[in-house]
């Protein structure tokens, strides 16, 4: 049984890579980051949270879309990789409000995160077709 569980782990190899770069990214100090003057553009992180979590979300759908379950519906599917993102992004914020004192967890970056997750679900039945390979 326990050999099962860690196939369905990696089924979600994609998620969890996304998963892992996004938290190496959103908890390393912000004196890490590399601020590029030609790209000192207003609200470009914002921008950022909400491209890095439509691509999770996509990405949670593609594998959850592979899985070829009949016992999850397709608005469960949905339902789930919408909760994870979105709760993945809140833990992540008040990682930063808690854990990084050089960091600074922002409402906003919720809200881009949220705005993210509900484009990649509205755009669900092109996402569907895309990742199953039906053009």
């Amino acid at each position: 049984m326990q050999k099962k569980n860690w196939m369905c782990i990696f089924k979600f190899w994609k998620s969890l890579t996304w998963s892992s770069l996004i938290l190496l990214a959103c908890l390393m100090p912000g004196s890490s980051i590399n601020r590029v003057a030609d790209f000192d553009l207003p609200h470009l992180d914002k921008v950022m949270h909400f491209g890095i979590f439509f691509i999770l979300t996509v990405l949670l759908l593609s594998d959850l879309n592979k899985q070829g379950t009949r016992r999850i519906t397709r608005k469960k599917r949905i339902l789930i990789a919408a909760l994870v993102a979105f709760a993945f992004g809140l833990a992540i914020e008040l990682f930063q409000l808690i854990l990084i004192q050089s960091r600074s967890a922002e409402v906003l970056d919720v809200f881009a995160n949220g705005i993210g997750i509900i484009l990649a679900v509205v755009n669900y039945k092109n996402i569907n077709r895309l990742t199953m390979g039906h053009l």
